[in-house]
This record gives structure tokens, sequence and C-alpha cells, in this order.
């Protein structure tokens, strides 16, 4: 299963600085346990000319992870970006984000 990520609310529905969001991560890889390394991903929201808005570190359960509580500052086109940590900071999904102004 490929990694990917889904907000609530959905993309549109969510207004800055008002809007609660979660970030599901769904289908990400888990530890080898083969190796014993172990994955490590971050989700970072950015939109040009704003600070971007980061995760903390985590690993996943069963390939699943929330990011819960996350509010967007302003409104614009948002990306929304999985990273994992353990392979260079490659982007392993993303999803684009609308928010509303309040």
């Amino acid at each position: 299963m490929a990694a990917a990520l889904t907000i609530t609310p959905a993309s549109g529905s969510i207004t800055a600085t008002v809007s609660a969001c979660r970030i599901n991560v769904t289908g990400a890889d888990t530890n080898d346990a083969t190796d014993g390394s172990e994955k490590r991903y971050r989700v970072i929201a950015s939109l040009a000319g704003v600070d971007d808005l980061t995760s903390h570190e985590f690993n996943v359960n069963g390939g699943k992870h929330e990011w819960n509580n996350l509010i967007f500052p302003v409104d614009g086109s948002w990306t929304v970006d999985l990273v994992d940590l353990t392979d260079s900071d490659n982007v392993v999904a993303t999803e684009s984000v609308t928010v509303n102004a309040a």
C-alpha cells in the first residue's frame, strides 16, 4: 500500500485561524524488524511566504499516525507532505489543501 494523507475537515471546508484539523497518515512503511532500522516521519504543511507548519517526529503503528489540532494561520492553497526522515527527507505522500479566509 502506498502512503497517503487525508485531512479532516475536508479541503475547502477549513477556515484559517478557526478550524482545528486532523491529518491522518495511512500506508506508511513501518520499522524493519529484519535489520532493526526505525522509520521516522514528519508532516510538513507549506505555503509560499508563510513559515512551515511542522509536526512532531514520529514512527507509525500499522502504517498509520494522526496529527491532531493543526490550525492553519492564513488562507491559501497549502501543500501537506509526509516526509521520511530516515530516507534523505524523501517526500512519500502529498496532499493539497484549500484553506478559506476567516
